[in-house]
């Protein structure tokens, strides 16, 4: 089991990083679940990252892409 946890006090944010093998089972070890509920009741941001098997590249480059035209279009509605 690879699970990397790390903790931002500052911006008050606990970042998950799965290898593939936990983000396949899709539930979290009942310590970790534990570890992110104490820091949620104060107040922290928890981001869980799970390692994939799509394309890292090309769905990058769809999603930036994507975030382009919404931005055109707001940039537009305050034209």
């Amino acid at each position: 089991m690879l699970i990397v946890i790390r903790i931002n006090d500052n911006n008050k944010i606990v970042s998950l990083w799965l290898s593939g093998e936990e983000s396949h089972t899709g539930v979290l070890p009942e310590e970790i679940r534990n570890t992110c509920n104490a820091y949620r009741t104060r107040k922290y941001m928890i981001a869980v990252f799970r390692s994939g098997e799509d394309d890292l590249y090309g769905n990058t480059i769809a999603m930036l892409k994507h975030n382009r035209q919404l931005a055109a279009e707001n940039e537009m509605k305050q034209v």
